[in-house]
């Protein structure tokens, strides 16, 4: 088929590669116009002495979610998926 021969090309599939690849930069680039949001955990031991080191007292943790916003708005981002 036709078809087939012109897909076996590798100037062709060299252009469809360069496509995906594009496609999926704009993809990145329309998710970066949203909040990123995140949640991290923190465990430590901060024993001096080996016997207390699995004792409550001598450890910590922390738990915490994190909203990264782009502080000039989505509006800015707009100029990169036209460019994309």
């Amino acid at each position: 088929m036709p078809s087939e021969l012109l897909r076996g090309r590798p100037d062709i599939r060299a252009a469809e590669a360069a496509l995906h690849a594009a496609t999926a930069d704009i993809g990145v680039r329309v998710a970066n116009q949203f909040p990123q949001v995140r949640l991290s955990a923190n465990y430590a031991q901060t024993a001096l002495d080996p016997d207390t080191f699995f004792s409550y007292a001598s450890s910590g943790w922390a738990l915490g979610p994190a909203l990264t916003l782009r502080s000039s708005g989505a509006a800015c981002y707009a100029p990169d998926v036209r460019r994309a």
